[in-house]
């Protein structure tokens, strides 16, 4: 049985609190709530709690999320639903027709096939680009030598509309996690982007001091 399935009870009473605790402190920073491994009785408490920006790492999840009606509920209130893992080509086609909006374009390759499957829906696919800052190996994304040939070659794509930037902090460093973050600002403002999806539950303050304009928070929620 899926983790997602399962109840966790004594944390659901407290998911509509901490959702209005962390728009408290976010202003005009958009709270995305990622959902991976969550039950479906959470995730509809947060999309009861009026989260209009929902986050999902795997196709599988986000699959069985929707026979489950939750995110076409979170549709139905205007809300979206971000596709945020790593992207192989083969599942391109179900996670553009699934979401509206791909965070973790790591590539141009990636973004080319986002391309394709967008046009054959007649869909314009928002997308994020997402860098390397911190230049750890097991980390996704682009990086930094090659971010302006991929944003030239993007703005050419008609079915694409490229959002902003994405980046993941160091791994207990906050130190190097906030120089990426930094980074990760500047080259939104270089290149004219005007989101920044960075920070998660363990260093979304200190993106939030570096101009994050989107946080990405599950277990500070959950």
């Amino acid at each position: 049985m899926p983790v997602y399935w399962q109840g966790h009870k004594k944390a659901m009473a407290s998911i509509k609190e901490n959702v209005e605790r962390f728009r408290s402190q976010l202003g005009s920073v958009q709270l995305m709530v990622v959902t991976k491994h969550r039950s479906a009785q959470q995730i509809r408490q947060v999309i009861d709690a009026g989260v209009q920006c929902i986050g999902e790492n795997r196709l599988q999840e986000i699959e069985d999320k929707y026979d489950l009606k939750l995110f076409r509920e979170l549709k139905q209130k205007g809300g979206e639903l971000h596709f945020i893992g790593h992207l192989q080509t083969n599942k391109t086609a179900k996670v553009v027709r699934f979401s509206d909006c791909i965070q973790s374009v790591d590539s141009l390759r990636l973004a080319e096939e986002i391309e394709r499957q967008a046009a054959k829906l007649g869909k314009t696919m928002p997308i994020f680009l997402e860098l390397n800052l911190t230049g750890e190996e097991q980390k996704h994304g682009l990086s930094e030598a090659d971010l302006a040939s991929s944003v030239e070659a993007i703005r050419t794509l008609q079915h694409l509309q490229l959002r902003g930037l994405m980046c993941m902090g160091k791994d207990d460093d906050l130190e190097a996690t906030r120089s990426a973050f930094r980074r990760c600002r500047q080259l939104a403002e270089q290149f004219q982007l005007p989101e920044v999806s960075m920070g998660m539950s363990g260093d979304y303050q200190v993106a939030l001091q570096e101009g994050s304009t989107m946080i990405r928070v599950g277990s500070a929620i959950f």
